[in-house]
């Protein structure tokens, strides 16, 4: 956690039961109450680089519709997809797709 830090980054630690629908409620509230808004997608390393593309692509394309159901899908902007932004590496799908419309290098 400390490194994280280090890098200028913020955190928090929670504890939570994620196989229980109520502790992923308060779990959600409590993050968005000391970080902000929940605007990150984190896939397993093993998903495959073309699912991870397309729903990098569908996330995009479909952007406004995605934010009339969540808020956040508004400021799901191109432009701030870069590496230093992520905190942590893109999926090789995802960044692809991304370097396919110029928003990655």
């Amino acid at each position: 956690f400390a490194e994280f830090q280090a890098l200028g980054l913020r955190g928090a630690l929670f504890k939570a039961d994620v196989t229980s629908e109520a502790q992923v409620a308060r779990l959600h509230r409590a993050i968005a109450k000391k970080l902000g808004p929940v605007d990150i997608l984190v896939v397993n390393a093993k998903m495959s680089d073309d699912l991870a593309y397309e729903i990098t692509k569908v996330l995009f394309e479909k952007r406004d519709e995605l934010g009339m159901v969540h808020a956040e899908g508004k400021n799901l902007k191109l432009e701030l997809q870069k590496k230093a932004n992520a905190g942590i590496p893109f999926h090789p799908g995802a960044a692809r797709y991304l370097k396919e419309v110029g928003a990655l290098k």
